[in-house]
């Protein structure tokens, strides 16, 4: 029901670096529906399985960051955002065109 959405918003495993697909992804509530958490698409995110056990196990914490992403941290670094995904993301770190030989 929500996969479209996540498909849209995360296109695959939001933990950052894994490049599982949303096909093999399962939806991760956040925060934790156990908890409280809101049934609806802005607080559903994909995970993998083998990392959604990682969330479950207590091994990375997840927080909704400003812009609508889900940010991993397994408690000893900042939480990071996944950009395997959203390869347009790396490319804007450097918004300047190169110069050329007579600029």
């Amino acid at each position: 029901m929500y996969q479209p959405a996540c498909h849209s918003r995360d296109g695959g495993c939001t933990r950052p670096n894994c490049t599982a697909p949303g096909y093999y992804s399962e939806v991760h509530h956040s925060p934790a529906g156990a908890a409280g958490g809101r049934t609806d698409a802005d607080a559903l995110f994909f995970a993998c399985g083998p990392d959604h056990k990682l969330i479950t196990d207590g091994h990375y914490q997840t927080e909704v960051t400003d812009t609508g992403r889900l940010a991993w941290t397994d408690g000893t670094t900042p939480p990071e955002i996944n950009h395997a995904h959203h390869p347009e993301e790396l490319l804007r770190g450097n918004t300047d065109p190169p110069e050329d030989e007579d600029g």
